[in-house]
């Protein structure tokens, strides 16, 4: 081979498009004796800026058993995920979602929970009705 032709080759080689890798930050927790429950919620979180994102949920009539904040896809960056307050155990849950580039991130969260047995807070006592 020529050296035009190993250089040709070789310019080929490097300026073909790249991907480059991303972040892919996950975050998955549980309650594992929890083996019944429901999605209370899912959404897809898109975002482009560099700030961190806050995100609140609260649901009164669950409880939740268990909180996924995932990569949406291989090609876009996720973000690093913190849970500040609630969670699993609890009715509501605040998760800070904090980029770790520049660009666009996205992430799924998805909640799931198990509904709470209410009792009857206003009843009254057999022994006054009598």
């Amino acid at each position: 081979m020529s050296w035009v032709g190993s250089t040709k080759s070789w310019v080929l080689d490097k300026c073909r498009p790249r991907r480059s890798p991303v972040s892919q930050c996950s975050y998955i927790d549980g309650d594992p004796n929890i083996t019944s429950y429901k999605v209370i919620y899912r959404s897809i979180i898109e975002r482009s800026s560099v700030t961190p994102y806050r995100f609140k949920f609260h649901d009164p009539a669950h409880i939740i058993t268990g909180i996924a904040c995932l990569p949406k896809d291989a090609e876009t960056s996720s973000p690093e995920v913190e849970v500040t307050s609630g969670g699993v155990g609890c009715k509501e849950v605040e998760i800070i979602l904090t980029p770790c580039s520049k660009g666009n991130w996205c992430c799924r969260v998805q909640i799931n929970g198990i509904a709470e047995n209410h009792l009857e807070t206003n009843s009254i006592p057999n022994e006054l009705t009598m």
